[in-house]
């Protein structure tokens, strides 16, 4: 029996219960590791697609224009889901989200030549999102010509949903344009 080679069956056996116990300790550390690479990389595509969305808020906002929005004798009508305003030029526009996407309502105007240009949806095309929606938009008038904006994205693959805010200065309106 000294020039036998091989194993017995009970180290086959233990060293099978060995290899599963590192196998399953390997594949909890991984699914971890996974996760947190899966939740980063989410983050990181509704932070991306938040500064774009909240700049292009921000930029039309502040820059409104001190005009009735038409008509109505109001300059900027904040309700919990949408801001109507005038831009910087001259066209009445309502923002508020639509289907996931950032939507701006240029309404119908008639021109100084008595022209009557048609109203007009603009939106980022969806490649632009990055695979995220927005899932809640909500304006709030704070005080004076201060607006804040809270937005939720949701991350498609991910199902995850990020909160984003940011505070906008009306420069162009007084502290009494906004409704």
């Amino acid at each position: 029996m000294k020039n036998k080679k091989g194993m017995t069956l009970v180290e086959l056996i233990v060293g099978f219960a060995l290899v599963g116990i590192f196998m399953a300790s390997a594949v909890v550390v991984l699914s971890s590791s996974i996760h947190v690479f899966v939740r980063a990389n989410s983050l990181a595509h509704a932070q991306t697609v938040a500064d774009m969305l909240l700049e292009t808020i921000t930029s039309e906002l502040s820059s409104a224009a001190d005009a009735s929005f038409q008509g109505s004798g109001e300059i900027m009508i904040v309700t919990d889901s949408t801001v109507s305003f005038v831009d910087k030029n001259a066209y009445p526009v309502i923002m508020s989200a639509e289907d996931g996407r950032l939507v701006l309502s240029y309404q119908q105007v008639e021109t100084a030549t008595g022209d009557v240009e048609e109203p007009v949806k603009w939106r980022y095309e969806e490649g632009t999102y990055l695979g995220t929606k927005i899932s809640s938009l909500k304006f709030a008038h704070l005080n004076g010509n201060l607006i804040e904006v809270t937005m939720i994205l949701t991350v498609e693959k991910s199902n995850q949903d990020f909160e984003f805010s940011r505070i906008i200065q009306c420069y162009n309106l007084d502290d009494n344009a906004i409704k």
